[in-house]
């Protein structure tokens, strides 16, 4: 099974490795229909801001079934990352100044699990049934 991004890998920088690629295809590989949530962790800023964001925006309008979880970790701003939950649906910011602390603490699964994220999943499934 296979989500998301089935491309060359040519870009540099981790987010250019992830969404700067040489696309043939987008999409998604499985027969459960079932949503997929990437967690991407990352500590610091991207250099490929509109690779990324043209990315992002196309999964919105193929009505991808896959919510990013952009986890920043570290005292960066992490404005992309900020300025990419805000603007799609499909993805969510979680900031951990201080990874120890973070997965130490009690509300870790609730940041981790956000409430977006929870509503995303809601509208993707609106009108079918609850077998899953």
């Amino acid at each position: 099974m296979a989500y998301g991004l089935l491309e060359e890998r040519d870009a540099g920088g981790l987010l250019g490795m992830i969404f700067g690629q040489k696309r043939e295809t987008f999409g998604e590989e499985t027969r459960s229909g079932t949503p997929a949530i990437n967690y991407f962790l990352t500590d610091g800023a991207n250099s490929d801001h509109d690779a990324a964001w043209r990315v992002l925006s196309e999964a919105e309008h193929a009505e991808s079934q896959i919510y990013y979880v952009m986890v920043g970790i570290g005292d960066e701003d992490f404005r992309f990352l900020r300025d990419a939950a805000t603007a799609f649906p499909n993805v969510g910011f979680v900031s951990a100044k201080d990874l120890g602390k973070f997965v130490g603490s009690d509300d870790a699964y609730e940041k981790l699990l956000p409430a977006e994220l929870c509503s995303w999943l809601k509208h993707e499934h609106e009108g079918e049934d609850d077998h899953h």
